[in-house]
C-alpha cells in the first residue's frame, strides 16, 4: 500500500512533459543530399560552425530560444533556416494533473523542437558545384 501512494505522490507531483520527454532533443539539419555544405548556427548563447548533415544537441527549457541556421557557402547564396520551439504534445496531458503544467513550465520540459530541419540549398548558376 505505502508503495501504491508513493507512485500516486510521484506521478500527481510531476509534469507530464517532464516524465515523457527526454532531457536533450536531438535535432537533424539536412541540405537534400548536399553534404560539407558549411552553415552557422545562431542560438542565444551564441554562434558556432558545422556542415551538413549536422546534429544539433538541444536541451530546451524556459531560456531556449529559436534556433537560426545560416548557410556560409557563397555558391548556394543567402539561405536560413529557422528552428523553432513549440509546445510538446504531452504538456496538454497535463490537464489531468493541474500540477504538472507549472512543473513542465518551471522545467522547461514544456518545449519540443522539430526532429528534422531541411535547409533550403540551390547552387547559383555561376558556382556550378559547391562543397561536394
Amino acid at each position: 500500500m505505502k508503495k501504491l501512494l508513493a507512485t500516486i505522490a510521484a506521478v500527481s507531483l510531476a509534469g507530464c512533459s517532464t516524465m515523457f520527454n527526454e532531457p536533450e532533443q536531438q535535432v537533424i539539419l539536412d541540405g537534400y543530399g548536399n553534404h560539407n555544405v558549411p552553415v552557422s548556427i545562431l542560438t542565444s548563447a551564441g554562434t558556432y560552425k558545422d556542415v551538413t548533415p549536422a546534429v544539433l544537441k538541444i536541451q530546451p527549457g524556459m531560456r531556449s530560444s529559436d534556433y537560426i541556421i545560416q548557410v556560409d557557402e557563397p555558391c548556394y547564396g543567402v539561405s536560413s533556416v529557422v528552428v523553432k520551439k513549440e509546445l510538446a504534445a504531452s504538456y496538454w496531458l497535463n490537464s489531468l494533473n493541474i500540477v504538472g503544467f507549472f512543473i513542465d513550465f518551471a522545467t522547461g520540459a514544456m518545449w519540443n523542437y522539430e526532429e528534422k530541419v531541411m535547409i533550403p540549398l540551390q547552387s547559383t548558376l555561376d558556382c556550378g558545384t559547391a562543397s561536394n
